[in-house]
């Protein structure tokens, strides 16, 4: 299998095929996963921890092409790497819910805006997962 991003969902993903079994391919653009929610030194522990699980995890790469006659056989990278597939998952994120925080003073900017563990401009407020921005 070829799960496709990173986040949340596409390692769920990952590792539920692994423990099943599967062989997975875990494809990432960003540098590591849960990068953009989590920050790259979290993201590096998440790698580890997937290929310490027999995950073989690329990152900094995309998937440039799917190939298959009646069914996916072959996921092409934009690195050029090639990998038999009979199985691929698209996890690549989901728009933040916040329109409820409309005027609530929380900054908003494609999500929750806070540093690298969470952390918002506003007193007690954290973020994390897909609302973080």
């Amino acid at each position: 299998a070829v799960v496709v991003g990173a986040g949340f969902i596409g390692c769920e993903v990952a590792a539920s095929l692994r423990g099943m079994g599967v062989n997975v391919v875990l494809v990432e653009p960003q540098p590591t996963p849960l990068a953009s929610v989590l920050g790259e030194r979290i993201g590096a522990l998440v790698t580890r921890l997937h290929e310490a699980e027999g995950v073989d995890v690329r990152c900094g790469v995309g998937v440039n092409e799917v190939r298959g006659t009646d069914r996916v056989e072959k996921v092409v990278l934009s690195d050029g790497t090639e990998f038999d597939a009979d199985l691929v998952v698209v996890g690549i994120g989901s728009k933040p819910a916040v329109d409820w925080l409309e005027g609530s003073g929380i900054e908003l900017d494609n999500g929750v805006v806070c540093d690298d563990v969470g952390r918002t401009a506003t007193p007690h407020v954290w973020a994390i997962g897909d609302v973080a921005s």
